[in-house]
């Protein structure tokens, strides 16, 4: 019995300094890293705030990300309708969120003293951050739009480019107890690679502004295209009617008008582009080989989708079965704002023609800024024709349609307007040609 007892002894004793030894190793060596565990099982990833990489100007000014603005994050269970008054005294908007435990609202001005009721009353969580847009968001058709979680690009410049865009993507998370409610006074951790990524555009930010008012003021629908004629970058392209980025679902849920980008995506009665073509043919069976020569069968900007090209095909095969379309011509053939500015730039250039291009390149993390090389241009109309053009046109202008260069020597600004409503005899597109051509050179 004695020697059972002392085995048991003897067992119970290496049992206890084996437990012993591993406590010591948990504590003094594995310790760190079980910490590191127990946190990270306690973070909650904000999955709902996200900022997206920059899209900037020609001067690398931000045309997105711009205005300051603030989240505010509270408990689901702690909203009342005292809070919701004090979150509607702030404009504060809604973000839709995936979590059940929290809500999420986004405000552009902090007032300190809701702010300072919200959170010692209901626990908010204030984190500073930009808005992706602003109210008045300059070139917002061009840009496009996102997803309502700000992360994924629907159109535009934010879906062609979502790849790089995305890839500035901050990630935010909190501290969270057992059932997954935010620790109050546990702050919020961003985490990103600390380098910048973002969209490098031809668009001139002033420009922009500018030809925006005119055509506000205007209280026209339509578009206006701007272009740098010895580059073919385009320095702005302005819509009307705009749409506000933050209320989508409005726009979406009616005929989207508002949310066509018209100078890429819409075609129109080719007008007086007609009679150039015209002109510009030797022989009416040349017609389209002209057509073809001046690019209005093909997109008119490099690296964009979302482009129309026209019915030109269509206009052929009719003219091939012996329709006698050319008659109706100026109505029958469709073309898009930005074929227009393009062909505008043949005629300026003498016959000398390239895509126009909006992307000058990407700024991507740790390869810092990529230029994209430039197209190759090429003559696909004599000199002597387009100078023939130059002077018997003087700009090319009639119902709804007004383009042209300036100055009218050494053309620097190629400017293309379509007024949708304009009225003949007021001549609206005119007006606001001769505006915008003062205040690009004056």
């Amino acid at each position: 019995m004695k020697n059972r007892v002392l085995c048991l002894f003897v067992i119970f004793g290496l049992l206890l300094f084996g437990l012993t030894v591993r406590l010591a190793v948990i504590q003094l060596i594995e310790g760190s890293k079980y910490r590191l565990l127990a946190e990270k099982q306690s973070q909650t990833a904000l999955s709902d705030i996200s900022v997206r990489g920059t899209i900037y100007d020609r001067s690398n000014r931000p045309l997105t990300n711009i205005e300051e603005s603030f989240f505010l994050l509270i408990e689901d269970r702690k909203v009342d309708e005292n809070a919701e008054r004090l979150l509607s005294k702030m404009d504060a908007r809604y973000t839709r969120s995936d979590s059940k435990k929290y809500r999420i609202y986004n405000v552009a001005t902090i007032d300190r003293r809701g702010l300072k009721t919200l959170c010692r009353d209901y626990g908010a969580i204030a984190m500073k951050s930009r808005a992706r847009y602003s109210e008045d968001q300059p070139a917002m058709h061009m840009i496009g739009y996102v997803d309502r979680w700000n992360k994924s690009g629907i159109s535009g410049i934010e879906k062609d480019f979502d790849a790089v865009l995305v890839s500035g993507l901050k990630q935010y998370s909190v501290r969270s107890d057992g059932q997954g409610y935010i620790i109050p006074g546990s702050g919020i951790k961003m985490k990103d690679d600390g380098r910048e990524w973002g969209v490098l555009t031809t668009l001139d930010l002033n420009i922009q502004n500018t030809v925006e008012r005119i055509l506000s003021e205007s209280g026209k629908s339509g578009v206006v295209v701007i272009t740098h004629i010895p580059s073919g970058e385009i320095l702005a392209s302005a819509c009307a009617p705009g749409y506000n980025p933050y209320l989508l679902d409005g726009h979406i849920n009616g005929d989207e008008q508002e949310l066509l980008n018209k100078a890429t995506s819409a075609s129109y009665p080719a007008g007086p582009f007609f009679y150039l073509l015209t002109a510009a043919a030797v022989t009416p069976e040349s017609f389209i080989e002209t057509a073809n020569a001046f690019a209005l069968s093909e997109e008119a900007i490099e690296l964009l989708s979302g482009q129309v090209i026209g019915n030109l095909s269509d206009f052929e095969e009719a003219l091939k079965a012996g329709e006698e379309v050319l008659a109706n011509g100026q109505d029958l053939l469709m073309i898009s704002p930005m074929q227009a500015a393009r062909m505008t730039r043949i005629i300026a250039l003498d016959g000398w023609d390239s895509k126009l291009t909006v992307i000058r390149g990407t700024v991507e993390g740790i390869r810092g800024v990529s230029f994209l090389p430039k197209s190759l241009g090429r003559q696909v109309i004599s000199s002597e024709t387009t100078r023939r053009i130059r002077e018997a046109a003087q700009g090319v202008h009639g119902p709804n349609w007004y383009s042209g260069f300036v100055p009218a020597e050494e053309p620097l600004y190629g400017i293309t307007l379509y007024i949708e409503d304009d009225v003949p005899g007021e001549s609206v597109a005119s007006s606001m040609f001769r505006e915008i051509a003062s205040s690009l050179y004056p």
